[in-house]
Order: C-alpha cells, then sequence, then structure tokens
C-alpha cells in the first residue's frame, strides 16, 4: 500500500503506511530499504541515509548500498555514489537500474566520460533483454526511453517514453522521467511542460533540483518551480 501511494503522488500516506511495517517488522533490512526510499523522493535525505544505514547494520545489502549510491549521487558526492553502486553491483550484477545510476555517476566524473557511455549501453542491453519477456511495462519503456537519450538516441528514446506516457498517463515518475528525455534531446519546451506536470502531481522538486541533467531546465526563467519545495507534514532533520 505504501508504494502504491507513491506512485499516486502521496508521499505522506505512503511514509506512514511504511512507518507501521517498520514497526511490525523491527529486524528487516529490506523494510529499512523501503522507507528510506519513500524519505528519499520526498526529500528527506537525512531520514533516508538513517534508514539506509541502519538497515547495514543488519547484513552487507544490496539494496542499501544501491540507495546509498543514490543519496550520495543526489549529494553530488560522485565518488563516494561510484563506490556505493559498485558494492551493489558487486552482490547483485543482474539489475539494469543500478548500472544505469553507476552510468550516471560516471558521466559526472571528469575522464570517466566513455566508461559512462559503455556503462550505459550495458544497462540498454540488460533492459532489451527484460523488454523481449515483458514488452508493455510502462516503468521498464520509461527507462529504456532515458537509456536511450543518455547516449543521444532519439530514435529509439521517444517512441518509447510516449508509449511508455500512453499506458501510464498519471504516473507521475514516469512524467519526470519523460521531461529527462525532452531535456536531453533539446527538447526544452516539452521538458518543461512535463516536468512541471509532473511536479503539479506531487513529484518531489528537491529531487528534480539535484539533477545534472536538469540544471539547464531549472534555470530557465520560464520554469516556475525554481524557489519552490515540497512541504512536508512529517518531522524532518536538517536537510
Amino acid at each position: 500500500l505504501g508504494l502504491f501511494y507513491l506512485y499516486l503522488g502521496r508521499f505522506e500516506d505512503a511514509v506512514k503506511q511504511m512507518d507501521m511495517v517498520v514497526e511490525l517488522l523491527p529486524e528487516s533490512d529490506s523494510t529499512y530499504n523501503n522507507v528510506g526510499a519513500l524519505y528519499y523522493y520526498y526529500g528527506q535525505k537525512d531520514n533516508a541515509r538513517g534508514m539506509w544505514e541502519r538497515s547495514l547494520e543488519f547484513r552487507p545489502n544490496y539494496g542499501a548500498y544501491s540507495n546509498l549510491g543514490s543519496y550520495h549521487f543526489m549529494e553530488h558526492n560522485y565518488t563516494e555514489a561510484a563506490g556505493m553502486y559498485e558494492k551493489a553491483l558487486e552482490l547483485n550484477s543482474r539489475d539494469y537500474q543500478v548500472w544505469a545510476n553507476l552510468a550516471s555517476v560516471y558521466n559526472q566524473i571528469e575522464g570517466m566520460e566513455q566508461k559512462a557511455q559503455e556503462t550505459f549501453r550495458q544497462a540498454i542491453g540488460m533492459a532489451e533483454d527484460i523488454r523481449e519477456v515483458n514488452p508493455r511495462n510502462p516503468e521498464l519503456l520509461s527507462h529504456l526511453a532515458e537509456l536511450y537519450a543518455m547516449t543521444g538516441d532519439g530514435d529509439m528514446a521517444l517512441p518509447l517514453i510516449n508509449q511508455a506516457l500512453d499506458m501510464a498517463p498519471g504516473n507521475i515518475m514516469i512524467m519526470a522521467r519523460a521531461g529527462i528525455v525532452h531535456e536531453k534531446l533539446g527538447d526544452r519546451d516539452n521538458a518543461l511542460e512535463l516536468i512541471s506536470k509532473a511536479l503539479d502531481g506531487g513529484f518531489p522538486y528537491s529531487y528534480i533540483e539535484c539533477l545534472p541533467e536538469l540544471q539547464g531546465l531549472i534555470a530557465d526563467p520560464r520554469f516556475e518551480y525554481r524557489s519552490k519545495s515540497p512541504q512536508s507534514g512529517l518531522n524532518q532533520n536538517s536537510n
């Protein structure tokens, strides 16, 4: 139920549901990973990091390393982020999303641009294998579209993201991903429209503002959310 609320953009309800799960399963590393992910998407970065580090206290696990990689990426600590993703892949090398995240990190480290493109292509190959089995998963299609956009392949990216939007028009994560695709391909007008719609639907600004790919869009005078941040009914640690 918590993840269902997340996809609807109802982040406060999602966190409340997952906090209840923590009370029921206080020694489950996966529970702390899931709650941390909700805090992360809602902009409560310190709470998220604390949950993931708590998860590692139970055992080294792929989910916590991957999530901490995302935390450091959003904090622009790219070397630390790469280390976390690499540890995650040592435990599970089959997740194309972590390879994609690692590629994004490499893309921000001077001198690693070629390795970034190689890693993006590796992630694409893995995701395409999944698409052969499940060709109508809008989340997968939107991830693939973003990966192709990161390699500059608009001919592959645009049909995929349009298909994903048609299949899940109310999914704010896919909407935001579509904005990233259009921005990477040089279509600022559509990127502005899609990112604004995602934010209006409840997608957290704190996530948007951290993405290197969207810094030009955020600086655009037409972008109306530059000075806004999501308001939470939850108690937050210092951010």
